[in-house]
C-alpha cells in the first residue's frame, strides 16, 4: 500500500509540474488583467529605485494596507531578476503549484490517503479567474487550502507555534485577497466548533481581523446585484464552468469533472456508513454553498464573485471523500486523471500559443512609440477569435514596460484597491474607461492627457478616425496606427533642404548629399513634429539625424524647447575632394512680406533659386530688365534651375503673401556659394 501511495504522489507531482508548461509555451502568457498587474509592479519598482522618467512623474505608491498587494510585491522583486514576461511566468507558475499543492494538502487533511482526490483539482489549475489575470485571488485560493489543511492537522495543538503559523498565513492571504481570507477564517471557525473548541485557536485571527474590518468599513458593503438565478448558479457548478476559458465546448469537459465528483460522493455514501471527523468539512461545504447562492455578482470593487465561490465549491468535498478504495481503483483513478490532465495541457498549450502570437505582434508594433511618453492604447477587439475572455485588453502594458510609457489604459490607479495612484488624480479620473467604445470615443478628453494614441486593428471606417486626425498626427500605420498629438504651443521652422539617406549624382560626375541633425541643448525633453513623416521626442543632450524623401521639411518644435537644427550639403568630386555648404533654417514667422532682394553672386556655372511661400500661387523673378513668372506647387514651393543672372528681386503675386528663398551658385568643383536674401523694401 505504501508503494502505491508513493507512486501516486510522484505521479501527482509530475502532473502538477506539467501544468506550468502552457505558461511557458509562448512569449507572453495570455491573460486579461495580468499585464496590468505586471506593469504596476514594474511602476512600483521604478518608483522604489527613484528613477526619474515619465512613469515615476505620473504615478506614486499608495501606502495603505490594501489587499491585492501580494502580486505587486512579488512581481516587483522578480523583475529584479528576470525580464518582464519571464517574471510574470515565474509568478503564474508559482500560483499554479501553490494551488495544486494546497489541493493535495487539503484533500488529505483528514486522511493522507484521500490526497488522491487532488487530481480533481488539476484541470482547474488554469481556471477562468487565473486566465482572466486575477493573480492575487488565484494565489489566495491556493493559500486558503493550505491554511485550512494545516489548521486541521494541528487542531489539537493550540500552541504558540500553531497560532503564529496560522496568523502569519492569514495575513499573507489578506494581502492577496480578502474573500479567501474571510472564507479561511469562517471555515476554520466551523471546523473549530465541530472538533476542537479550544479558544486559543481563535487568537490566530487577531492580527488579520482589524485589516478585514478596515477594508469592510471602507467599502460600506457596496455591491452589484446578480442577474444569476438559482438555477443558473447550480448550472455553473454542474458544468464546472471555471474550466471554460477559450471555447463553450469546454463546458462538456467541466460537466464530466462534476459527474466524476458526484460519482465519488455516491461511492463515499455507500462505503462510509459511519460518522467521521471528516464530516465536519460538510459544514464548510454547506456554508459556502449558501453564501454562493446569496452572493452578489460584484462587491468591494471585485467582479466575478460567484465564479470565485464556485472555484472553492468544486474542491471542498475532497477531504470528505472516502479514502477506502481498492488499490486497483486508486491506481485507475490516478492514471485516468493524469491522462485527462495531459490531454487538457496539450489543448491549453495550443490555445495559449494562438492568442500569444497576436500579443507578440502588438508589442512589436508598439516599439515604434518613442520612450518616456504618455500613451493611450486602444485595442478594438479585446476578445480575439478563439477565446471567451478579453485576453488582449491590457496586452499593450507589455510594450509600456519595454518603452517606459505611461499607460492610460491602466485601471488600477483609479480604483483605490491597489498600491498605485496617479499623482494628479483629478486630471486622470476615469481616463481608462473613455475608450470603452473603441471606435467612437471622446478624443478631446484623451488629448488632454495623452501625447500618443496607439490603436490596434482599428477599422478604416471608424467614426473616431477624423477626430483623431484633428488632434493628432498619424506617424505609423499597419495593424497598429500610432498617433502623435499635434503641438499647440510650437514654432514652425522651415528646413529648406531635407536630409538624405544616400548621395545622388550631379552633372559633373560628382556626388551630393545632405547631412541634417537636430540637437536638444536644453535640460528638458523637446517635442518635435515633422510635416511629412513623424513626431518624436529629443531627450536632453540628444542628437537625432533627419532623413526624408522630400525636397524640404517643416518642423514644429515646442516653443519652450532649445533645439538646434544643422543642415550641411556635401559634395564629393570625382577625385575624392569633399566640400561642404551650410544651409540655415528659418522660422516661418520670419518670412518676408511681398518680396525678397538679393545682392550679386560670385561667378558660377549654375545658379539655382529655391523659393517658399505662404499665400502666393506664383512668383516673379526680376533680373535686370528681365521679369519672368513661375508657379508654386500646391505646397507653396518653387525651384528654378540654370538662371542666367542672379535675381535682384523675387516678388509674390499677392503682395500680402509671405515668402523666403535662397540662391546657390555652383561650378565644376566645390560646393559653391549660398546667397541669402533680405526682405524687400
Amino acid at each position: 500500500m505504501r508503494t502505491t501511495e508513493r507512486w501516486i504522489a510522484g505521479l501527482f507531482l509530475a502532473v502538477a509540474l506539467l501544468q506550468v508548461a502552457p505558461v511557458w509555451s509562448a512569449q507572453h502568457f495570455p491573460t486579461a488583467d495580468g499585464p496590468a498587474h505586471l506593469y504596476n509592479a514594474w511602476v512600483m519598482r521604478e518608483i522604489a529605485l527613484r528613477h526619474d522618467n515619465a512613469v515615476t512623474r505620473a504615478y506614486a505608491i499608495d501606502a495603505k494596507p490594501y489587499p491585492n498587494l501580494l502580486d505587486h510585491v512579488a512581481l516587483a522583486m522578480l523583475l529584479g531578476i528576470f525580464p518582464p514576461a519571464a517574471a510574470e511566468k515565474v509568478f503564474v507558475s508559482a500560483i499554479i503549484l501553490l494551488f495544486l499543492g494546497g489541493a493535495w494538502l487539503f484533500a488529505g487533511a483528514a486522511d493522507p490517503r484521500a490526497s488522491l482526490f487532488a487530481f480533481l483539482a488539476v484541470p482547474l489549475a488554469h481556471h477562468q479567474l487565473l486566465q482572466s489575470g486575477f493573480y492575487n485571488f488565484s494565489a489566495s485560493a491556493g493559500l486558503y487550502f493550505v491554511i485550512v489543511a494545516l489548521w486541521w492537522r494541528r487542531r489539537h495543538r493550540a500552541d504558540g507555534q500553531t497560532i503564529a503559523l496560522i496568523a502569519l498565513l492569514l495575513l499573507v492571504c489578506y494581502f492577496a485577497h480578502p474573500l479567501s481570507t474571510a472564507l479561511a477564517i469562517g471555515s476554520i471557525g466551523l471546523l473549530w466548533l465541530a472538533t476542537s473548541r479550544d479558544w486559543r485557536h481563535l487568537l490566530a485571527f487577531v492580527p488579520v481581523l482589524p485589516l478585514l474590518a478596515w477594508f469592510v468599513l471602507r467599502e460600506r458593503g457596496e455591491g452589484a446585484e446578480s442577474t444569476w438565478r438559482a438555477w443558473h448558479r447550480l448550472t455553473f457548478l454542474a458544468q464546472t464552468q471555471n474550466v471554460v476559458t477559450f471555447e463553450v465546448g469546454q463546458m462538456k469537459f467541466g460537466a464530466a469533472l462534476f459527474a466524476i465528483t458526484v460519482l465519488l460522493i455516491a461511492i463515499t455514501i455507500a462505503v462510509e456508513r459511519r460518522r467521521r471527523e471528516a464530516d465536519a468539512f460538510l459544514l464548510v461545504l454547506a456554508a459556502i454553498f449558501v453564501a454562493y447562492e446569496l452572493a452578489p455578482s460584484a462587491t468591494a470593487g471585485g467582479s466575478m464573485i460567484l465564479e470565485r465561490f464556485a472555484l472553492f465549491l468544486a474542491l471542498l468535498p475532497l477531504p470528505w471523500l472516502t479514502p477506502r478504495l481498492t488499490s486497483a481503483g486508486r491506481a485507475a483513478f490516478a492514471i485516468g486523471m493524469a491522462i485527462v490532465a495531459l490531454v487538457n495541457c496539450g489543448y491549453l498549450i495550443r490555445k495559449d500559443r494562438q492568442i500569444a502570437r497576436e500579443t507578440t505582434r502588438l508589442v512589436r508594433a508598439a516599439r515604434a512609440i518613442p520612450p518616456n511618453r504618455t500613451f493611450y492604447p486602444i485595442v478594438v477587439d479585446r476578445q480575439p477569435k478563439g477565446t471567451l475572455l478579453a485576453l488582449m485588453w491590457h496586452a499593450p502594458a507589455y510594450a509600456a514596460i519595454e518603452r517606459h510609457l505611461v499607460d492610460l489604459n491602466n485601471y488600477e490607479p483609479g480604483t483605490a484597491y491597489f498600491p498605485i495612484r496617479y499623482r494628479d488624480a483629478a486630471a486622470m479620473k476615469g481616463i481608462e474607461s473613455i475608450a470603452d467604445n473603441a471606435t467612437d470615443f471622446d478624443v478631446s478628453r484623451v488629448a488632454s492627457v495623452a501625447d500618443t494614441v496607439f490603436t490596434w486593428q482599428m477599422p478604416l471606417a471608424a467614426p473616431v478616425l477624423p477626430r483623431l486626425d484633428d488632434r493628432y498626427s498619424l506617424v505609423d500605420i499597419g495593424e497598429a496606427r500610432i498617433y502623435r498629438r499635434k503641438l499647440a504651443d510650437a514654432d514652425e521652422v522651415l528646413l529648406p533642404l531635407a536630409g538624405t539617406a544616400a548621395d545622388a549624382g550631379g552633372p559633373y560626375g560628382e556626388r551630393w548629399g545632405v547631412e541634417q541633425t537636430m540637437h536638444n541643448r536644453g535640460v528638458a525633453p523637446a517635442e518635435v513634429e515633422l510635416n511629412v513623416c513623424c513626431a518624436f521626442t529629443l531627450a536632453p543632450g540628444e542628437t537625432k539625424r533627419i532623413t526624408a524623401n522630400e525636397p524640404y521639411l517643416v518642423a514644429r518644435i515646442a516653443r519652450s524647447a532649445h533645439v538646434d537644427v544643422e543642415t550641411v550639403v556635401h559634395r564629393i568630386d570625382r577625385d575624392g575632394t569633399t566640400s561642404r555648404l551650410a544651409i540655415p533654417s528659418i522660422p516661418l514667422s520670419a518670412l518676408c512680406t511681398g518680396s525678397i532682394d538679393f545682392a550679386a553672386a560670385p561667378p558660377s556655372n549654375r545658379l539655382t533659386l529655391r523659393v517658399w511661400s505662404r499665400g502666393a500661387t506664383a512668383v516673379t523673378v526680376v533680373a535686370g530688365s528681365t521679369r519672368r513668372s513661375y508657379p508654386f506647387d500646391a505646397k507653396g514651393y518653387a525651384v528654378i534651375h540654370d538662371l542666367p543672372l542672379v535675381p535682384q528681386r523675387v516678388e509674390a503675386n499677392d503682395r500680402a503673401a509671405r515668402l523666403w528663398g535662397f540662391v546657390t551658385a555652383t561650378g565644376e568643383r566645390g560646393a559653391g556659394a549660398l546667397l541669402l536674401p533680405r526682405c524687400g523694401s
